[in-house]
């Protein structure tokens, strides 16, 4: 009976339609508009003669209706109608019913009309009205069980739009907080179907491409003062004298109106208008068919991230690409798309329609392909981009993308680490642009920053190892600045967040397993906890901070006394191996005071800090060039002017030697592995030791590659070349009188120097560099400076470190070891400083609540101190 009325619903909802259409006088006047009427009466008459709906094929009681919502010329009226009824198709599941192959066209063409809604404005109440039933369609559509069907595309562009409307200031707090709303139930709904998708790194890369490719091709179009098109809520109004975009943002083809049909092909409509500004974009796809939504109230909006799929993948995803071989279906797919002329891609009738094919959505057995990770990847992507804090984001921006970045972690966190294209962008974007909002001044997104962070590490920290220990680390330098920027607010929020992580089950011993006993990483739990003890003190009366930094100290020593009580109830007691795993740690802990010393005296002497870890044994004597090699490539807290100073001494020629073969400069373009080269040290400024660093530079290089140079020392020459272009095109000195070099002077420089010495050339051979390959290398510097770290502060050390941060972070494991193990080692470090703030706290405070927690503390302690786990010494200097 359901269905029969399905029927009896489309056609009352056709009759309302075309009574309002009729009521419009000018509908009978238009050719096009007499079209769309024709199209509504004519499903009229099919529904008319059917007994139920599903005698119909979707595309046809749908395409009607979708006409008019593509329309450009129809009224908000009339389009929210249209709208109307595609919504009870949605909600009255008259899809569902239906073969998996019609469901699939069926929501891809009410995506793509929907995403692509354009109508007349009139006032702003029937404008928001409008864009009211769009956000409600996207979100039903998408949540509903027929959406699981939709392609990867169509995803994108719903997710693109929500986004749009989410952060568009002109319009009305109501709408955009409804929008909010539902962005949260399409985020959480995606990602709770993250563990029904499989992950393969080829089809990923080959469908993120396909989706480059498809949103490149589209065109914005010029705007019309009485056209509103959803895709197009962030381009702001200009005038006629508007520049065009950058071709990054504004396809070549910007001169052309450009929408996709529900059949499969592209609309374009050619026209002479000026180009849409897009170099102040808000939000979106830069999909075709747009339009301008303008108005003379409306502001210019502030610039924010722009939601391009050619951004998407990460660096690392470029690197394995270039690397990877290409299969014969790319091949294959390359060759076929060069084929296809551009007569047989694009044809223009005589009224200026261009017909072009769109990239398919299906696969080769011609079935729609349903949305699966490169969706998802292209979602968490965009979110990520939302909360840079360097992209000048407005704070709306950063509320936004650290919530739903919440919800993604609330709702899939532990599905996460299964797929590497996504912890790609968690382990460098997402953590990275987390760690940076620390220092937001404003309490709210420092607030938010530190609630997604939780949710990171807590589900992800095994994956995290380094990227929590700067976390942690940068938590503490919150806690610990005097800077007025830095309220109590956020002392409270920061130790409040380290109390909620040491209330995790064997935290603490992870913290001291992972970092204290790590040869290569900070001693993090020794320093939280003489951080906690020294805000434990109060000094004018008792405050949150102080009664936060109490609860960790006490949090670590209820951990070690429930350990305590299990062994004292006939717990099983430690295995022999359990015990010789402690001794192997402490054994660490000693190695590594004496490495912290030796590179401390390294960074004020070189050759007094290797002596010094010769006499404790953790390097040979005599000395192996490997080890010291290793000591200088993988120990990050060395001194680079140091390390320069130690390899510039002709007498470690051998060290040099070794250290410049450890670099891999095989396949690497001679500038890229220059930058790698001089990122390891501080290149010195005396001329003869540069030459001797680059000197051997050139040589490992030349060996790696050999072409496109006869002999090491075109390559050395290069080399030196390109130092001194680095320097003359960023130079600061001399300001606006400054020249800088050309291409052509550079070409001059490096003229002839393609030679051997030891071979006579004829007339006809050129000893000159190709041009293109010379014309690449001024480009690449151009565009971005070789720079060496140790001489730079601010973001670019921040963003270097991060870089360091990544790659020692490729040979790191997180252990999350055994529970107990390690408990009379931590309450030797724990309980002085806890025994001390107890006392304290204890004696100075008259409140009853922090009395009877000092003496909960006192009697965990003593029961501590009781078990046999305890030393002697300490059980001696507790009494």
């Amino acid at each position: 009976m359901a269905r029969a009325r399905h029927i009896h619903v489309m056609l009352s909802e056709v009759n309302i339609i075309s009574a309002a259409m009729k009521r419009v006088h000018r509908w009978n006047q238009q050719e096009d508009r007499n079209q769309l009427l024709e199209k509504i009466l004519t499903l009229k008459q099919i529904l008319s003669t059917a007994d139920d709906l599903d005698q119909i094929d979707a595309k046809t009681f749908l395409l009607p209706f979708l006409d008019i919502i593509r329309a450009e010329e129809t009224s908000a009226v009339i389009t929210k109608l249209a709208l109307a009824t595609i919504d009870k198709v949605i909600s009255l599941k008259m899809l569902e019913t239906r073969t998996k192959e019609e469901i699939a066209a069926a929501v891809d063409i009410i995506s793509d009309a929907v995403t692509h809604t354009r109508f007349v404005g009139s006032d702003p109440a029937s404008d928001e009205g409008v864009l009211m039933s769009i956000i409600h369609i996207l979100k039903d559509l998408l949540v509903s069980t027929p959406g699981n069907l939709l392609t990867n595309e169509s995803v994108c562009e719903i997710a693109g739009s929500l986004f749009r409307m989410c952060l568009e200031p002109r319009l009305s707090e109501l709408l955009r907080k409804i929008c909010d709303t539902f962005l949260v139930e399409v985020i959480q709904h995606i990602f709770t179907r993250l563990p029904e998708f499989t992950e393969s790194q080829r089809d990923i890369k080959r469908t993120v491409k396909k989706l480059h490719r498809l949103i490149k091709r589209k065109a914005p179009r010029p705007p019309s003062p009485t056209v509103i098109a959803l895709e197009t809520l962030d381009a702001p109004p200009v005038a006629e004298s508007a520049e065009p975009a950058p071709e990054s943002l504004s396809p070549a083809n910007a001169g052309a109106t450009e929408m996709t049909s529900p059949d499969g092909a592209c609309l374009s409509k050619a026209d002479d208008e000026s180009p849409v500004d897009l170099t102040k974009p808000i939000i979106g796809l830069t999909d075709g068919g747009s339009a301008a939504f303008v108005g003379p109230s409306l502001e210019t909006p502030p610039a924010v991230p722009v939601w391009s799929p050619a951004e998407a993948m990460t660096a690392s995803d470029l690197e394995t690409s270039e690397d990877e071989e290409e299969t014969p279906e790319v091949v294959a797919e390359k060759e076929n798309a060069d084929k296809v002329t551009a007569e047989r891609r694009e044809f223009i009738n005589d009224k200026g329609v261009k017909f072009r094919a769109a990239i398919p959505k299906n696969d080769e057995n011609g079935a729609y392909i349903p949305y699966g990770l490169p969706a998802l990847q292209e979602v968490l992507r965009f979110m990520t981009t939302l909360i840079h804090p360097y992209d000048k984001n407005p704070e709306n921006n950063l509320n936004l993308g650290l919530q739903l970045l919440g919800t993604v972690m609330e709702t899939a966190a532990r599905a996460l680490p299964k797929y590497a294209t996504l912890m790609s962008l968690i382990e460098n974007d997402l953590c990275r642009n987390l760690i940076f909002l620390l220092q937001n001044e404003r309490l709210s997104i420092f607030t938010l920053a530190l609630q997604l962070a939780f949710y990171v590490f807590e589900a992800m920290r095994g994956h995290l190892k380094l990227q929590l220990e700067m976390f942690l680390t940068t938590l503490m330098n919150v806690v610990s600045s005097e800077a007025p920027k830095v309220t109590l607010e956020h002392k409270e929020a920061a130790l409040d967040m380290v109390l909620r992580f040491w209330r995790l089950p064997d935290f603490v011993s992870e913290l001291y397993l992972n970092y204290d006993c790590d040869m290569y990483c900070s001693n993090l739990f020794e320093d939280l906890t003489k951080l906690l003890s020294k805000n434990a003190f109060p000094v004018n009366g008792l405050n949150t901070v102080h009664l936060y930094a109490l609860d960790c100290l006490l949090t670590a020593i209820d951990s070690i006394e429930k350990n305590c009580q299990k062994l004292a109830q006939g717990a099983e007691p430690y295995r022999k191996e359990d015990i010789v795993s402690r001794a192997e740690y402490q054994q660490i802990r000693l190695r590594k005071r004496h490495w912290t010393i030796g590179t401390e005296q390294f960074n004020i002497k070189p050759a007094k800090g290797l002596e010094y870890l010769q006499k404790n044994l953790l390097l040979k004597d005599p000395l192996e060039i490997t080890e010291v090699v290793t000591f200088l490539r993988e120990n990050h807290r060395l001194d680079k002017a140091m390390i320069a100073d130690l390899l510039g001494n002709r007498k470690n020629t051998q060290i040099l030697i070794g250290y410049v073969k450890s670099f891999k400069f095989s396949g690497k373009r001679i500038d890229e592995a220059l930058r790698e080269y001089l990122e390891a040290f501080r290149l010195p400024g005396e001329s003869p030791l540069v030459a001797h660093f680059m000197e051997h530079f050139a040589s490992n290089w030349h060996v790696s590659n050999k072409t496109p140079f006869r002999h090491q020392d075109c390559a050395f020459t290069l080399a030196y070349a390109i130092l001194m272009l680095n320097t003359d095109l960023h130079t600061k000195k001399g300001g606006k009188l400054h020249k800088q070099m050309t291409i052509d002077e550079f070409k001059k420089m490096v003229k002839g120097i393609n030679y051997d010495k030891a071979v006579t050339y004829g007339p006809e051979v050129s000893l000159d560099l190709d041009p293109q390959f010379l014309e690449t290398l001024y480009e690449a510097i151009s565009k971005e400076e070789i720079i060496m770290p140790a001489e730079h502060i601010g973001l670019v050390k921040e963003m270097y470190d991060w870089k360091v941060l990544l790659r020692r972070s490729l040979n790191q494991r997180y252990d999350f070891g055994k529970p107990g193990i390690l408990d009379a080692d931590i309450f030797a470090q724990l309980w002085g400083p806890t025994v001390a703030a107890l006392s304290y706290a204890f004696d100075k405070t008259v409140d009853d609540y922090v009395i009877r927690k000092s003496i909960i503390g006192f009697k965990k302690c003593a029961v501590i101190a009781a078990s046999s786990r305890v030393m002697s010494s300490v059980r001696t200097a507790i009494i």
